[in-house]
């Protein structure tokens, strides 16, 4: 998948680039890393159709998308009628998110809490290439039932007690099926301009959530607020970004986590395998990297209720509070994947290396790897050298026989063969100097960090 930005604060452009499963963003300060991860996850998450279903949106419908149009005519003449939302997504996907890419400078200043930067210029394009097919394969797989009735306290049912009109699609089909169940015209019941909308709803939010099934935000705040829970009983007093704010719900929903959520969770893992894997990659990621076990020290959530962490080989339990910086910038990462992962989602972070020593840097690496190889999608900026010089060791490493991988993966930090990660999933991005360059080749990364420790090394030598 494509992207192409201009005009974003520091970032004039315009400047084009792959979005890989895992990709990373490098570069000076105030180049606009942050900036451009924030506002690709504002444009990715689902909360973003919201704005869009609303307004003059809803009027251009039509214009945009002439099937639905066609689909509820058709409803409305002969009682049913079907869509093929897989040749749907082939055709439309790509408009739609450009459509919703094209609302961006309208939102920015809001999602990202300023006042003083302007984002009228800002243009961002996407061109969905290979990933329309993979958009249409889960929409492939998804399942969709959605009633519509008249507004008598929020029923679904007409006067008579009957559904007035049902959109179902089931897994493994592609069509989704519209019928009526009322007598006469359905559109004397329900207006036109409502089917259109509940269908536009529905059919686009599928196109939405396949892309990514949604959107975590890991700010450079991250361990601030894991550590309080004084936000919980309102909002924080200073604005914030939406970033920040979304992050600060993942936070209220690790602290009010309890049995329902543990059981519901086991469930899912019985079903769905890659739930099973990142709870199993949380465990990994507290035994190897943390050193330690993350859990509450109470089973259901109370008011004193408090994330307590317990060193390998100690018996003292720490209050978070107290714990390893480390530790508190990657406890909300292991609580995201106990409890709330998903396969296809984004995981946006904000400089991932945060208070972790180097072999820590390149350790998290190795995990983000893990990650992305178990279906998740990450997006991280990062000022760490460590992490950029290990990337091509994974990639390289990735390229070798199942027979080799088992020979060489004891000489990686984790000892984990599912770090090593294909090339064609990865992307490195040097954002600097108002543009984005391709920062895989090692002549790129020697500018890049080199310069400084040339910088060093000259100065000792001249005293």
């Amino acid at each position: 998948m494509k992207i192409k930005v201009s005009n974003l604060g520091p970032l004039r452009g315009p400047a084009e680039f792959d979005l890989k499963p895992l990709t990373i963003l490098i570069g000076p300060n105030n180049a606009g890393k942050t900036w451009l991860a924030y506002i690709l996850g504002s444009i990715f998450r689902s909360h973003s159709i919201l704005p869009y279903m609303q307004g003059d949106e809803l009027e251009n419908i039509s214009k945009h998308y002439l099937p639905l149009t066609k689909a509820v005519d058709e409803l409305l003449t002969t009682g049913a009628t079907a869509i093929d939302l897989c040749q749907f997504s082939d055709e439309y996907s790509e408009t739609y998110f450009n459509t919703i890419a094209s609302r961006a400078p309208e939102w920015a200043r809001i999602f990202l809490s300023t006042r003083r930067v302007f984002f009228h210029g800002l243009e961002i394009s996407i061109k969905l290439g290979a990933t329309k097919r993979q958009i249409a394969n889960r929409i492939l797989a998804s399942s969709l039932k959605s009633n519509i009735g008249l507004a008598r306290e929020a029923s679904d049912i007409d006067d008579d007690g009957k559904l007035l009109l049902s959109i179902n699609k089931r897994a493994g089909q592609k069509d989704v099926y519209l019928y009526t169940f009322s007598e006469g015209q359905i559109d004397e019941k329900l207006p036109h301009e409502l089917i259109e909308e509940r269908l536009a709803w529905n059919v686009l939010r599928m196109q939405h959530e396949a892309l990514y099934s949604n959107v975590e935000f890991l700010p450079t705040e991250r361990a601030t607020f894991i550590t309080s829970r004084s936000y919980l009983s309102g909002k924080p007093i200073a604005p914030v970004s939406e970033p920040v704010t979304s992050y600060l719900d993942l936070v209220a929903a690790i602290y009010i986590t309890g049995a329902k959520t543990t059981i519901k969770r086991e469930k899912d893992a019985k079903i769905i395998p890659a739930v099973k894997e990142y709870i199993q990659l949380a465990e990994l990621l507290e035994e190897y990297i943390l050193g330690g076990k993350l859990d509450f020290s109470t089973i259901d959530p109370t008011p004193e209720r408090e994330i307590i962490f317990q060193p390998t080989g100690s018996t003292q339990t720490l209050e978070i509070s107290v714990a390893s910086s480390m530790v508190q910038q990657l406890t909300p990462l292991v609580f995201y994947l106990r409890y709330f992962a998903q396969p296809h989602e984004l995981l946006i972070i904000d400089e991932p290396e945060m208070d972790l020593h180097p072999k820590a840097q390149v350790q998290i690496l190795e995990f983000l790897a893990m990650l992305v190889n178990a279906g998740l999608h990450v997006l991280v900026t990062t000022h760490s050298p460590y992490i950029i010089d290990h990337i091509t060791n994974l990639c390289k490493a990735d390229e070798h026989t199942d027979t080799e991988k088992e020979a060489i993966h004891s000489e990686f930090f984790l000892q984990d063969k599912r770090a090593f990660i294909a090339k064609d999933k990865t992307a490195v991005y040097l954002v600097d100097n108002g543009t984005i360059v391709d920062a895989m080749d090692d002549e790129l990364e020697e500018d890049t960090f080199g310069k400084v420790s040339d910088s060093i090394a000259d100065i000792y030598f001249k005293l």
